[in-house]
């Protein structure tokens, strides 16, 4: 038997809604990604943000959706679920 995962990009707001299928989801799966620096001691900044359930997984663009509101109610109520 094959396992198939839809993946989902998301890079603007109006993306940010697929989001909503993790809500009450038992288990989810993350990674995360940082921009490199060339500086030492430069501030890290996260880039990319993966959340993955059974069946969905998630690349979010956190360099797109910097200081996004949308996304930072989303994953508040996911994480908060």
């Amino acid at each position: 038997m094959e396992n198939s995962v839809n993946l989902h990009f998301i890079e603007t707001e109006s993306q940010v809604e697929l989001l909503g299928r993790l809500k009450g989801v038992p288990m989810i799966g993350m990674d995360s990604e940082w921009r490199p620096t060339v500086k030492p001691f430069a501030e890290q900044k996260l880039a990319i943000f993966q959340l993955s359930s059974a069946t969905d997984a998630y690349v979010i663009d956190l360099i797109a959706l910097k200081d996004n509101m949308v996304l930072d109610a989303m994953l508040t109520e996911i994480f908060t679920d």
